[in-house]
């Protein structure tokens, strides 16, 4: 699964050049061609120029990488394989190019392989489009991308039968069950900045449903309130599922089928989450018990 995209326009490792090159092996003890940043180099700290092969072995009947360079970026098609010969990754620069955060790079084409020679990441910069593979060569992950590389459009990761399982837009994402039931739906709102304490941390709201299609449950949510970076980590920006959030993120949870709602709140004081159970009579939300947790730390 994906796990460095992002998709509010900041800068992000999947667009840049070296991850691009994701593929080439980073472990360079021995060999000729050692890559730093977004630049090939050959050991004598010299930029890669012209037709390049790089070798696992002494004996040169090894190739690792081979491919054409000049000032170190790839001019034409690059192969890189595996120790047994089996093609492990293939780069074809495009002629276009586009300028991103002070410096100019290639559109490209770029495959990657197992061991057994089944694709597993199909990235093309012309259509703004990237494919992720199974081992057992069914499709994972579509991510569609704008092709200036540095704000991803739309997500979509599928079950192993190829039903959707995740959709994710730039304020919205969607998780199905393998049947294609839509089981939550999380509304993400901007950060906002305040005086007092800066960047405050985004919002979310979800809604959850059952087997019927009746919503079972609302509530909203805040993202790294607590300095920690524990439940979002998984999938940026968005949680994997509701289940990977902590008690102390939430703010408000309500579960309409049984007219109750439980309203959260961080004790400063003591550093505990108090939930207060609410009831609902009418119009009236009385209260009818609370509950507090400590809060829990992360790594």
């Amino acid at each position: 699964m994906l796990i460095s995209i992002h998709l509010y326009g900041a800068e992000m490792d999947l667009f840049s050049i070296s991850a691009v090159f994701s593929g080439f092996s980073q472990d360079t003890a021995g060999f000729s061609i050692v890559m730093k940043g977004n630049t090939f180099y050959d050991l004598s700290g010299d930029l890669c120029e012209g037709a390049v092969t790089d070798y696992y072995d002494e004996s040169r009947t090894n190739i690792r990488i081979t491919g054409r360079f000049k000032k170190g970026i790839p001019v034409d098609t690059i192969k890189e394989y595996y120790a047994n010969g089996i093609l492990k990754s293939l780069y074809y620069p495009y002629k276009r190019k586009y300028k991103f955060s002070g410096r100019k790079y290639k559109y490209g084409l770029l495959i990657e392989y197992d061991e057994q020679g089944n694709c597993i990441r199909y990235r093309d910069d012309n259509k703004g489009m990237e494919r992720i593979y199974r081992p057992d060569k069914t499709l994972e992950s579509v991510l569609y991308y704008c092709r200036k590389g540095n704000v991803s459009k739309y997500y979509v990761e599928y079950y192993p039968d190829g039903v959707k399982k995740t959709i994710v837009t730039n304020a919205n994402k969607y998780d199905y069950d393998e049947s294609g039931r839509l089981r939550r739906h999380w509304i993400r709102k901007s950060e906002r900045y305040n005086k007092k304490y800066g960047t405050m941390p985004a919002t979310f709201y979800f809604e959850e449903y059952d087997v019927s299609g009746k919503m079972s449950k609302t509530g909203r949510l805040y993202s790294n309130l607590y300095d920690h970076d524990h439940w979002h980590r998984i999938f940026p920006e968005f949680p994997e599922d509701i289940g990977a959030v902590p008690l102390q993120d939430f703010r408000e949870v309500v579960y309409p089928a049984l007219n109750i709602k439980d309203v959260y709140r961080w004790d400063y004081t003591n550093k505990k989450t108090i939930i207060t159970r609410y009831e609902q009579r009418g119009d009236i939300w009385v209260e009818s018990r609370s509950k507090s947790l400590p809060r829990i730390e992360y790594d």
